[in-house]
Formats: structure tokens, C-alpha cells, sequence
């Protein structure tokens, strides 16, 4: 082993690959990608549970980017989980009380 390279300390295993790492310390936006094919990636890239809706004002419309959201095709609960659980969870807000007729 080259000398220099002998003095370094070997660095420690890790317990997680390091994708794991990624889902657990980093979650993503919605804003500026209304695109089916962008959030389906996202959510089978990094899940439901690491997305945040989000916008891009005043450069992108609140409306358009709700409307795309509530069209997506994909679970209730996962657009829970976009629209205000997961940040409730990463930003410690306490869950508002539900809303009549609609998401929780």
C-alpha cells in the first residue's frame, strides 16, 4: 500500500446501502414538474413518503399544479402523504383536523 494511503483510517462499514441513506435524510418537491411520468419515477425511485408538494410561485401556477396532483394517478393515501403528511412528519406540524369530503 502506498505510504501515504497507509496512514488514512479505514472507513467503517456500512449498516445501510446507500440508497437507504438517501430515503431516509433526503425527501423531494413537486414544484415545477407536473408530469406523470416524473412523479411515477420519484415515487418508485425514492417513495411516496419522501415527496412534498410544492410550487414554484410566482413562476408556476398554484391551480395547475393542484389540479395535476389531484388528477395523478396514483393512491389516495399517497397523495396524502404528498400533499401534507409527509410534511407534517419531516417539519414536526401537527396534523390539521380533516377537511369534510375531502383528504385527510
Amino acid at each position: 500500500m502506498h505510504p501515504v494511503r497507509a496512514s488514512y483510517h479505514t472507513r467503517p462499514a456500512l449498516s445501510l446501502t446507500p440508497s437507504e441513506y438517501l430515503k431516509r435524510n433526503f425527501a423531494i418537491t413537486t414544484s415545477g414538474m407536473n408530469w406523470a411520468p416524473a412523479l411515477r419515477f420519484c415515487i418508485e425511485a425514492v417513495g411516496s413518503d419522501n415527496i412534498m408538494f410544492a410550487i414554484d410561485y410566482p413562476y408556476q401556477l398554484t391551480e395547475g399544479a393542484v389540479r395535476f396532483l389531484d388528477e395523478a394517478e396514483i393512491s389516495d393515501e399517497d397523495k396524502r402523504k404528498i400533499y401534507h403528511r409527509n410534511a407534517e412528519r419531516i417539519f414536526g406540524i401537527p396534523a390539521g383536523p380533516a377537511e369534510p369530503g375531502g383528504l385527510a
